[in-house]
């Protein structure tokens, strides 16, 4: 997976079976505090799991421990992580 669309911090992934051909599939990841994504849109749904720390989106929602997220295809995502975040 490319990792161009991260900025300010540290990224690690662990891919389980993520395509980048079809731009699907499962994977860990896990960002340092400050770490933030650039403006993306997502073109396929994009499901994460938050294990650890808060994630904070563009609309100042933040997502904590133990919430299933769902975001639909087309919507666009700015993310920090104000504290380490593992998804």
């Amino acid at each position: 997976m490319q990792m161009g669309s991260l900025s300010c911090g540290q990224v690690w992934w662990k891919n389980f079976s993520f395509d980048e051909k079809i731009g699907q599939g499962n994977y860990l990841m896990k960002k340092a505090p400050g770490t933030s994504s650039n403006p993306n849109i997502h073109h396929v749904p994009e499901e994460l799991f938050v294990f650890e720390g808060v994630l904070t989106d563009h609309d100042g929602f933040s997502y904590r421990i133990r919430e299933f997220v769902n975001l639909f295809a087309l919507d666009s995502a700015i993310s920090r992580t104000l504290r380490l975040a593992v998804f």
